[in-house]
């Protein structure tokens, strides 16, 4: 199962989170729901019972995941008791929980007089449903939404060497000299960022990938897409 939650950026404050899980859903009652009412005929997007998995569903899905590992026959009922899902509820679709997250967070939007910036993990789906959520707020200019992704696996000495490519291209850019850009406040160094970042983003085709130029040793080869002008 997954979780999902959007989190103010300054505070840290989870403002919602939703776990992709419907206790009330039963996966085999609906699969015969669905195979009464020509449900398992239809595309997806056509169905009455489309929100939740059905269990015929789920279970060639965790076949799929196990199929090319190779485990101890001993062990397979455990790998399988360890991927089920508590005995009652259904899983539900990872598209239609993204999509009620966006709408329950447009529900809070009105409230509040001032712009809303939404940047999410490289998700497609996830900024697909908050673009079509927050369509009327996009078109006047209250809601921008980006997505970031960023290199996770990578050796220790990757990791290093790009971290010294952006302390230098950084230095370069500020006109300044390694102890003094070591010396700068933190809130400052931001500062300095968010300027060098918005003189390249100038004339940045949208929908167009921008590669981040200052690596970090936590974040390295990030990636930012602008969804939204």
């Amino acid at each position: 199962m997954q979780h999902l939650c959007t989190a103010h950026a300054n505070s840290g404050l989870i403002v919602f989170g939703h776990l992709q899980f419907n206790p009330a859903g039963d996966m085999e009652q609906i699969e015969i729901d669905m195979a009464v009412n020509g449900d398992l005929a239809k595309d997806r997007c056509w169905r009455r019972h489309g929100r939740l998995w059905t269990a015929s569903e789920f279970k060639k899905y965790l076949n799929d995941i196990i199929k090319e590992a190779e485990i101890d026959p001993e062990l397979l009922a455990d790998v399988d008791l360890g991927l089920q899902l508590p005995h009652e509820g259904g899983l539900v679709r990872q598209d239609i929980q993204q999509y009620a997250h966006a709408l329950m967070l447009r529900r809070m939007v009105p409230k509040f007089d001032c712009r809303f910036f939404f940047v999410q993990d490289g998700d497609a789906g996830l900024s697909k449903a908050f673009l079509a959520a927050f369509v009327p707020e996009v078109a006047a200019g209250r809601v921008d939404v980006a997505t970031v992704s960023f290199a996770k696996y990578e050796f220790n000495d990757v990791r290093e060497v790009l971290y010294a490519q952006g302390r230098k291209e950084l230095r370069n850019n500020l006109n300044l000299t390694a102890q003094q850009l070591d010396s700068l406040p933190e809130f400052v160094l931001n500062e300095e960022i968010g300027r060098e970042i918005v003189k390249r983003l100038v004339g940045h085709p949208l929908g167009s990938p921008f590669a981040w130029p200052y690596h970090t040793k936590y974040k390295r080869s990030r990636v930012v897409d602008l969804k939204t002008d």
